[in-house]
């Protein structure tokens, strides 16, 4: 196995421990919903908003989750808050399905975490340069 493939295998078993760290701790603060809205091109991008449901619930709580490291096959604890480990998670679940969307035209979309169904949907889309060719001989 290569030393990506290791770190990707690493990285979706931390994802699916934080994963299952966050919703309890965030049903425990009665959030319903946080949604992630990410965007970029260019070679870069990242997270333009981030927002809770209901309003007024704090992000800032410090909760110790795991972190792939490269090379290393074993994660590390990190103690980190919850808005972000939910951005960090958030970036790594689009990356799954969607790794290098930041690249060249780029693109962007929302990952939202549903407390009540334990679900994260992941809405994304790319933007793409068309062309259009024609020839034509008389």
């Amino acid at each position: 196995m290569s030393s990506y493939e290791n770190y990707e295998k690493t990285e979706r078993m931390v994802f699916s421990h934080n994963r299952e760290i966050l919703f309890n701790v965030l049903q425990e603060l009665g959030v319903t919903s946080v949604t992630v809205v990410y965007e970029g091109s260019g070679d870069s991008g990242g997270i333009e908003d981030f927002s809770i449901l209901p309003e007024g619930i704090s992000p800032e709580k410090e909760i110790i989750v795991w972190n792939a490291v490269w090379g290393n096959d074993v994660p590390e604890e990190k103690r980190l808050n919850i808005k972000e480990v939910i951005e960090n998670a958030s970036m790594v679940i689009v990356a799954f399905d969607h790794g290098g969307w930041e690249n060249n035209e780029g693109g962007g979309g929302e990952v939202t975490w549903d407390v009540a169904t334990r679900a994260i949907s992941v809405e994304h889309y790319d933007y793409v340069v068309e062309r259009d060719y024609s020839r034509s001989l008389y």
